[in-house]
């Protein structure tokens, strides 16, 4: 894998917020990257149908935010997160997931991810559980 180079994760200038979407579901990607397309604060920065794209797309994308499923193909979320955050301590994990599993949750923050929203929730309230885990401003 190619060295990651440090950049500033910030759009520049912009004011909006990166994001790469990591999941398996088609129906999820389209649906995410839809809403980051058109939302003001936000830019979708790109999407990967499983971990090891995922991270690679990360670590090249430097996103501000990084919404990431957790049961995917080849390389899950938790583990797929591992690598992004040993090559990239600062990124902004956030798990999205249908699972209300609090093991699943204190993993996750063990690890160093920033937060864990539900799948399935109306666009708007994902959006507020999504700013409020990792403290961006509406």
């Amino acid at each position: 894998m190619e060295k990651a180079v440090p950049i500033s994760p910030r759009s520049a200038g912009s004011g909006r917020l990166r994001v790469v979407v990591i999941d398996d579901s088609s129906t999820i990607r389209t649906m995410l990257g839809g809403l980051f397309s058109t939302i003001g604060g936000f830019e979708l920065a790109g999407m990967a149908d499983d971990g090891d794209a995922g991270v690679a797309m990360v670590l090249r994308e430097r996103p501000d935010i990084v919404v990431m499923d957790v049961q995917m193909p080849r390389l899950d979320g938790l583990s797929a997160s591992r690598e992004i955050l040993a090559e990239w301590p600062e990124a902004r994990i956030v798990i999205h997931t249908g699972s209300v599993d609090e093991s699943l949750r204190a993993d996750a923050r063990a690890i160093g991810i920033w937060g864990y929203v539900i799948k399935g929730q109306r666009p708007a309230v994902f959006i507020e559980q999504l700013r409020a885990e990792v403290g961006a401003q509406p």
